[in-house]
């Protein structure tokens, strides 16, 4: 426990107030409470470690049937650590959980391990910083990335989207066989994945083949896509694999090239995944993204998809819009207060 003390002592990154009631409760703490708190601390996210220290003070002393398994905790503290889930709702969904009838608690546990299930709303800008650390001064570009929008995010299977667009992108720079098949095999993992049966994938898909510089970036990063679609169930070591994959990618030619490339495929990958976490969808696939923007109370963003059609899905307040039509009807939808931002962008994007 000493070592478990220490290392929550120097976690400066969990404000100060949840810090000391975390300590408080680990000093009467047994297993495997302290094994959860040390999987929330690897998190590195505040929000998994206080929400430890809410099961300890408020969800356990209610559970008097022990229905609050380990299981069920690991995976509360990872959703609460990964913010999929509001606190309502997760408030609720274990009170309804804790207060089941004995006919009902097989379907409350169901309801607990779906909260945020497919959704992990960790921020995607790091996975640029990446290549924009690495790359050349002289090539970074004059304007912020991500049209100067907030900060983007994107779901667990939007991660290995962004890696497998990324590893096409250089594939097609420089063509490879063995490439095509890791991507090929990333792509039908993560359709298992989504559809929650990576148990019955195929032998060969299970085979990630050890990291090769020599084998150039194309590799690199289609061997990041299959990695990242086989870490979807692991919140906190998502994204890992395609960080170290688009800092290779810069070999691939023109570094500013490269970055262009990168912030197009998160801003499209962050796009779909305001969809999903909405449970919304368009008539066809998204293909680019054209504009986005949004401050403290409102979040927009205006796509083109793959029919033609555009598609606008816009956050103002509490309230929630999703247009969909040719780009005049789309655009005439954009608040006053964005519309002429928006105009300036969408002009050279469309």
């Amino acid at each position: 426990m000493t070592d478990l003390k220490a290392t929550l002592e120097s976690a400066t990154w969990v404000p100060k107030v949840v810090r000391d009631g975390s300590l408080r409760l680990l000093a009467t703490a047994r297993e495997p409470a302290r094994a959860l708190l040390a999987g929330a601390l690897e998190t590195g996210n505040p929000d998994a470690v206080a929400f430890w220290q809410a099961l300890q003070s408020v969800h356990l002393p209610r559970d008097p049937h022990l229905r609050l398994t380990t299981p069920l905790q690991r995976h509360l503290i990872t959703v609460a650590g990964a913010r999929t889930v509001r606190p309502v709702k997760l408030n609720a969904t274990i009170t309804a959980l804790l207060t089941a009838p004995a006919e009902g608690v097989a379907a409350a546990e169901a309801a607990v391990l779906a909260l945020g299930q497919g959704i992990s709303l960790a921020n995607a800008h790091g996975i640029y910083v990446s290549a924009a650390r690495k790359a050349p001064v002289t090539s970074l570009p004059t304007a912020p990335p991500h049209l100067d929008g907030p900060l983007p995010e994107l779901s667990i299977h939007e991660t290995v989207e962004l890696a497998l667009g990324l590893a096409r992108v250089a594939t097609q720079k420089r063509p490879s066989d063995e490439c095509d098949a890791l991507i090929a095999s990333a792509e039908r993992v993560l359709k298992l994945a989504r559809a929650g049966t990576t148990s019955t994938a195929l032998a060969a898909d299970k085979a990630i083949p050890a990291p090769s510089k020599a084998k150039g970036p194309a590799f690199t990063l289609a061997r990041a896509a299959l990695k990242e679609a086989w870490t979807t169930d692991h919140v906190s070591g998502r994204g890992t694999s395609i960080k170290a994959g688009v800092v290779v990618g810069l070999e691939l030619g023109d570094p500013s090239w490269w970055l262009s490339q990168v912030d197009e495929q998160v801003m499209r990958c962050d796009a779909r995944t305001a969809w999903e976490r909405k449970e919304l969808s368009t008539s066809s696939p998204i293909e680019h993204l054209v504009w986005r923007g949004g401050d403290k109370t409102s979040r927009l963003w205006l796509t083109r998809l793959e029919s033609g059609r555009y598609a606008l899905l816009a956050k103002l307040g509490r309230s929630w819009t999703n247009t969909e039509g040719d780009l005049s009807s789309v655009t005439a939808t954009i608040p006053d207060t964005w519309f002429a931002r928006a105009m300036a962008v969408v002009e050279s994007r469309r």
